[in-house]
Parts: C-alpha cells; sequence; structure tokens
C-alpha cells in the first residue's frame, strides 16, 4: 500500500451497571505509508496534510514513539526487536 487512506468508522460503547447507557459516534483514522512517506517527501502534502508542519490536519513525527525526529525509526526498531 502506497497510498494515503482515510478511514471512517463508529466507536459504540454500552454500560450495563450501575445505570444502563449506550452511546456512539463517529471517527476517522489516516493511514499513512511509513516507509513510503520516507521516500517520497512530498506524500503528504500532495494529499493536503502537513508532514511535521502546521496545516488542518499535520503529522509530526515527535508525537509518536519517544518524540524522536524519526518514527518511522522507531517502529522499525521495534518490530525488528520483536522479530516481526
Amino acid at each position: 500500500m502506497n497510498v494515503v487512506t482515510i478511514n471512517f468508522g463508529t466507536v459504540k460503547h454500552k454500560r450495563f451497571r450501575p445505570a444502563k447507557n449506550a452511546f456512539g459516534y463517529g471517527v476517522f483514522t489516516v493511514s499513512i505509508p511509513m516507509r513510503s512517506r520516507a521516500k517520497q517527501k512530498i506524500l503528504l502534502t500532495e494529499h493536503g496534510l502537513g508532514d511535521n508542519q502546521f496545516k488542518l490536519f499535520s503529522f509530526f513525527d515527535k508525537d509518536h514513539g519517544h518524540g524522536d525526529a524519526d518514527s518511522l525509526q522507531w517502529i522499525e526498531r521495534i518490530l525488528t526487536e520483536n522479530h516481526i
């Protein structure tokens, strides 16, 4: 997958005690192909997203992992350490 995708869904919650209650709300996620992003520096910006810069919707590496400048390196290390 080399395409940025927007995924839509609904989060539902139901409680039985102490009082019965249920609700749901719409959510969305953005799937970013991180290896493609590393190779194509304009991958996010060509879709109107901010890549480590402020826009209406932005991805900041510092918000993922340990706050390092390279979130792909962080996840690659975790995958390697866990033999995945």
